[in-house]
């Protein structure tokens, strides 16, 4: 939502791979967590037109705290907003922020491939 944010912390990224100390398995795990969920965010329109306003809400609210710890903040950001428009039953908002979600995600993705080039190319 904010057009000037990255859509990652590399401080916070590099602090997390640093504690893990093993770059590939954390490696694996953001790429898993961001496949995972555009699959997820697939079915959200089919339970908005179904009011499953519930189910919404929680699967962001999982999905925000994970993000968050990534070093994704915008899209933890994002999430604790659609989490909020799902938790109000408000359809417009809720379907406005799925497709900021869906940008987000795309942004996310470019940003945590090109960290681990340069993690790698160091």
């Amino acid at each position: 939502m904010y057009a000037n944010a990255k859509a990652i912390d590399e401080q916070r990224f590099q602090m997390l791979a640093d504690s893990l100390g093993d770059s590939a398995f954390l490696e694996e795990k953001v790429a898993e967590f961001l496949k995972e969920l555009p699959a997820k965010f697939k079915d959200f329109p089919e339970q908005l037109v179904g009011k499953q306003f519930d189910e919404i809400a929680h699967e962001c609210h999982k999905y925000r705290s994970t993000s968050g710890l990534f070093g994704l903040g915008q899209l933890s950001a994002d999430l604790l907003l659609l989490e909020k428009a799902a938790q109000d039953r408000n359809p417009a908002d809720t379907m406005h922020l799925l497709a900021v979600i869906q940008t987000d995600l795309e942004n996310a993705g470019i940003s945590v491939a090109a960290l681990l080039k340069k993690a790698r190319d160091e």
